[in-house]
């Protein structure tokens, strides 16, 4: 978004279902807890990425499901040929 973008010169129709509240409730931002959260959901937050805590020794960074089913697919086969 540039940055002389405001408000008032952007409409409903150009910007994502959920992106729109941000401008019309500000005071939402001002009632977030941070100690109801999980401490590396705010270290994220602040370093503004997007974040998501899953349990598992086992990570899978891909770019599309169709990569990401496969590569997972492949561990699964791996971890299994290394038990027998």
């Amino acid at each position: 978004m540039p940055s002389s973008a405001t408000p008032s010169s952007l409409s409903s129709s150009t910007l994502p279902p959920n992106f729109y509240f941000l401008f019309a409730l500000p005071l939402i931002f001002t009632l977030r807890d941070e100690s109801q959260e999980d401490p590396r959901d705010v270290i994220a937050h602040k370093h503004d990425i997007n974040y998501i805590g899953l349990n598992g020794s086992i990570g899978c960074l891909v770019n599309g499901a169709g990569l990401a089913m496969a590569t997972m697919d492949l561990i699964k086969v791996l971890a299994l040929f290394r038990r027998s």
